[in-house]
């Protein structure tokens, strides 16, 4: 059959959407107002704030820099946008009577993107937000008579224990009533030896209870026009709104931040596993599209897209560090701690010896300076705080699965080639060059604060480091060959001392090439 125009399907609807203040939230509402200019209105749940008005989550929304361009060119889109009181943890998502009236009157999209996204062990707060926020949700859903399409933002990473992941729902780890009396009745060791039991399976509670919640929507959401998406790792933003633009360090963005600014020099990955990361305006076009396909075909069983690129344009974790590692070194970062450099070791033992050696005991030695000078201690605080962010990727990157996503490309075959371009998910075309050119780059604008303009100083730093790096191997060079020599290079000759030969396994350490000579 042939189907209207997504930006022709959007005009005079009205979309109501969930976590609109978040980073996916912002991207999303950035691109319904930008192309799909005859929507009527986007309602944003969100939280009022003490002491201030509702409406000023709007200005927080608009405020972000990704809406810049519609913020000087079409300032009047903003019209559009309209706040609704509301929490996904309060009954009834504490919706006013009034407002769930006008939701009730206009609304035809429900867009529900809101999530808790820790990977910590809450699994209280985890179950009140991800699984009976989603609860909450459908019961809204069910109450409005207008409605033609709810699309639900999931994660591809739940069920870890298959190799293979399809584009279907699985049984959860555990029933979802039976996980909400669990987390209400239980006290706090119970809970915890309940969470040990469903992280056997799961990598985390949000991975858990996203998995929980697919199946809640299968039983609770029967007969809704549900679609869920699954993205991957969601990373910075390929082409839209901004290049590049990401507005936290979570994930991979926190490894290109830490490498460039010298703080973070030892990882541990498996180099060849997939690092199925994707960028964000890629997820929410699909979320748009997939709200327009489900309720123009109105498909008979729910719609699940795995949102991903190692099915189709795979890129190893060993890739992304060498692209961002010599993308960083081109744009390097103007306050620097250390010369840019990572050691990477697959073995987690080995890898703790480094972290020790290229973490820990400069931290404490730049700690005891500072407490000698009076000053406050923060390295080895730091360095806690950066080695509990880089555990919770450390599943995901020395593991490898594959999720499949044959949906993406029907629904893509099905898109006129108008809305292709306007509307692109393909991953298949995503060239991981450029991207990671623009991911660099905008950790480096968006998230360190350091515009294009500081790439002087930035390489005049990046220099002056490598050459106190190069003098320091050097110095700790000599210093091993005097040691090595005294302790075991000298023997008796004749009754003299004879020193042997320069240890050969340390020469090629002599060769250490020049920045300006890249």
């Amino acid at each position: 059959m042939e189907l209207p125009s997504i930006a022709e399907f959007y005009r005079n609807r009205c979309v109501l959407v969930t976590g609109g203040t978040g980073f996916m939230g912002k991207v999303l509402v950035e691109k319904l107002l930008r192309s799909c200019p005859d929507i009527e209105t986007i309602y944003l749940l969100a939280r009022a704030k003490s002491g201030a008005k509702i409406q000023d989550r709007i200005q927080e929304v608009i405020g972000t820099q990704i809406f810049d361009n519609l913020r000087q060119n079409q300032p009047e889109v903003f019209g559009k946008l309209k706040a609704i009181a509301g929490d996904v943890t309060l009954p009834e998502l504490g919706i006013s009577a009034e407002d769930l009236q006008l939701l009730q009157e206009k609304v035809t999209i429900v867009m529900h993107v809101a999530a808790r996204i820790k990977f910590d062990r809450d699994l209280k707060e985890a179950v009140d937000i991800n699984v009976k926020g989603t609860r909450r949700v459908v019961q809204l859903c069910r109450q409005l008579p207008l409605l033609k399409a709810v699309v639900h933002v999931s994660t591809c990473y739940i069920h870890l224990d298959k190799p293979e992941l399809d584009e279907v729902i699985y049984a959860p780890p555990i029933e979802p009533q039976q996980l909400i009396d669990a987390v209400e009745s239980m006290n706090s060791a119970q809970l915890h030896d309940l969470i040990d039991r469903l992280l056997l399976t799961c990598p985390n509670v949000y991975a858990c209870t996203k998995a929980v919640t697919e199946y809640l929507l299968q039983k609770e959401g029967a007969g809704l026009p549900l679609t869920i998406v699954r993205p991957s790792i969601v990373t910075a933003a390929f082409k839209e709104p901004t290049p590049g633009w990401i507005d936290n360090l979570n994930g991979p963005t926190g490894m290109i931040a830490g490498v460039g600014k010298g703080l973070l020099r030892a990882l541990r990955y498996k180099p060849d596993a997939i690092g199925d990361i994707i960028p964000v305006d890629y997820v929410t076009n699909l979320v748009v599209a997939a709200a327009w396909y489900t309720a123009t075909y109105n498909p008979a069983e729910t719609a699940i897209y795995n949102c991903c690129t190692g099915h189709m344009n795979p890129l190893t974790w060993d890739q992304f560090r060498r692209k961002s590692f010599d993308i960083g070194r081109k744009y390097p970062i103007k306050d620097i701690l250390w010369y840019p450099s990572v050691s990477v070791k697959n073995n987690k033992y080995l890898n703790q010896m480094d972290i020790c050696l290229y973490h820990y005991l400069p931290a404490y030695v730049i700690d005891t300076v500072t407490r000698i000078r009076g000053q406050r201690p923060r390295m080895v605080r730091v360095y806690d705080k950066v080695h509990r962010a880089l555990s919770c990727l450390d599943f995901y990157m020395n593991r490898q699965w594959q999720f499949n996503s044959n949906n993406l490309v029907k629904l893509i075959d099905v898109m006129s080639e108008e809305d292709r371009q306007t509307f692109d998910f393909d991953v298949r075309t995503i060239d991981w060059q450029s991207y990671m050119q623009a991911y660099v780059i905008g950790t480096r604008q968006f998230i360190l604060k350091e515009d294009l303009s500081t790439l002087p100083a930035g390489r005049i730093q990046q220099i002056k480091f490598y050459w106190i790096r190069f003098a320091l191997h050097i110095f700790l060079l000599a210093l091993f060959y005097l040691v090595f020599n005294f302790l075991f290079q000298y023997s008796k000759e004749d009754g003299e001392l004879i020193p042997t030969e320069f240890p050969a396994v340390i020469k090629p350490l002599l060769h250490i090439q020049s920045p300006l000579k890249r």
